[in-house]
């Protein structure tokens, strides 16, 4: 773990450091038909604007935008008195791993159903305190248990659950990567400081994906037909 008594100022300062390298950047595209396309690499980088941008556009071409469905809305809330601004950000990738885990076993016990159910999950900044406010989406689902039984499965804050009838469970979570663009640099060097995911996908949602048929095998086509060829860094310029 990295930074384990790091202040705010430190991570602060590390983290603009890093997004200076990153700026100073660009990284070289190419196409199988040989073109190539030079991007600076901040459009690759999460914590800059474009970068958000582009992240978004990926997601919506590989989970795509065109389909809506009924579900949960599930959020999970961190109660200040019960953990720091700190421990809740660098945690709280294990926090949303161990609620699931809890919630697929009390499912089970209870005969709820057998298997993991397909999710998607983002963060937010709570904008009262501070702290990372995790939204979670159940496409298909109607009930997933009580919500005395979710709030004590989560059990460091507070819970909300929302039964929807229609929704783009997509668009749902894209709604809340826009955001990115308007973070403090506090916040997006929690991201930086402890590798913190801003968003995942549970292993059973998935989407049809476009194929094609080779020696009896299904080939996966890319979500892009771009490729990664290099990166350099940009000479500075001398002071006048």
């Amino acid at each position: 773990m990295r930074y384990p008594a790091a202040t705010m100022p430190q991570m602060v300062g590390d983290f603009e450091s890093y997004r200076d390298i990153i700026r100073a950047k660009h990284t070289v595209l190419g196409r199988p038909d040989g073109a190539l396309l030079t991007l600076p690499a901040t459009s690759g980088s999460r914590y800059f604007p474009d970068g958000q941008r582009r992240m978004i556009q990926r997601i919506k071409r590989r989970l795509g935008t065109s389909w809506t469905q009924g579900g949960v809305l599930l959020t999970l809330t961190y109660d200040p008195k019960l953990i720091s601004k700190v421990d809740a950000w660098r945690s709280v990738g294990a926090h949303r791993r161990e609620f699931a885990n809890r919630l697929w076993q009390y499912r089970g016990r209870h005969k709820l159903g057998r298997r993991p159910l397909g999710f998607l999950c983002v963060l937010e900044v709570q904008p009262a305190t501070g702290y990372p406010h995790v939204h979670m989406v159940f496409p298909g689902v109607r009930w997933l248990a009580g919500y005395a039984v979710i709030s004590q499965l989560w059990g460091r804050g507070y819970t909300d659950v929302c039964l929807k009838d229609n929704m783009g469970p997509t668009n749902y979570i894209c709604k809340y990567l826009s955001k990115m663009e308007h973070w403090a640099a506090e916040y997006l060097a929690y991201l930086h400081t402890f590798g913190v995911r801003m968003y995942s996908v549970g292993r059973r949602y998935f989407l049809p994906r476009p194929f094609v048929i080779c020696y009896s095998r299904k080939v996966y086509l890319p979500i892009s037909p771009w490729f990664y060829v290099a990166q350099y860094t940009t000479a500075p310029t001398a002071a006048p």
